[in-house]
């Protein structure tokens, strides 16, 4: 009756210090992971002066910034604003893959922000009046480049199901344009997505 007894703790201990292990070894592994890449804080500090006030007016908004989550492995992404989710999602692994420099990282990082921060201009309006565009001319948006045409082409493919096919091309269009218009996402968003 000891020896079982002996045993039964013996086995209880064992289990106990192989699980504190695993769990040491994990919590080391997500250290070290996350250490080489920028944290949703960290990550502020990449950006010029010209992009910083979308963080500001993100928060605002109710809109975190996080890096590399499941989606970033599950498409081939670099940013992802998922609807309703109160997130916009930065691929920061696949961008330092694609990018050759730091400067093309991050006009990467910059410009995949500025058009997730369109995307949620868009929701607010969306939840707000009914509609799923801000409103840019379709002139200058059929006037982007062949580059980009191509990006939209693409982008439709992986965009919401609930558009119409010409409706979901304006919504990634407009994301597209605002990539290179900072300060307009500034204003989106204050007047979208505010009260």
């Amino acid at each position: 009756m000891l020896n079982s007894r002996f045993f039964i703790l013996l086995t209880l201990v064992f289990s106990a210090s192989v699980a504190y292990g695993y769990h040491s070894e994990m919590q080391a592994k997500r250290s070290s992971t996350k250490a080489g890449m920028p944290s949703p804080i960290q990550f502020s500090g990449q950006l010029n002066d010209a992009y910083s006030p979308l963080q500001v007016a993100l928060g605002r908004a109710g809109v975190k910034v996080v890096i590399n989550t499941e989606i970033c492995k599950q498409k081939i992404v670099v940013g992802w604003h998922q609807g309703n989710s109160g997130e916009i999602i930065l691929c920061t692994d696949r961008m330092l893959e694609t990018t050759s420099s730091q400067s093309s990282y991050q006009d990467l990082l910059q410009s995949t922000l500025a058009h997730e921060a369109t995307h949620v201009a868009q929701i607010c309006r969306r939840y707000k009046h009914g509609i799923p565009i801000v409103g840019v001319d379709m002139a200058k948006l059929k006037a982007l480049p062949a580059n980009v045409q191509n990006y939209i082409k693409i982008s439709t493919r992986i965009g919401d199901a609930q558009l119409s096919p010409a409706l979901e091309w304006r919504v990634e269009a407009e994301g597209f344009y605002h990539e290179d218009r900072p300060s307009e996402v500034v204003s989106l968003l204050n007047h979208h997505c505010s009260g």
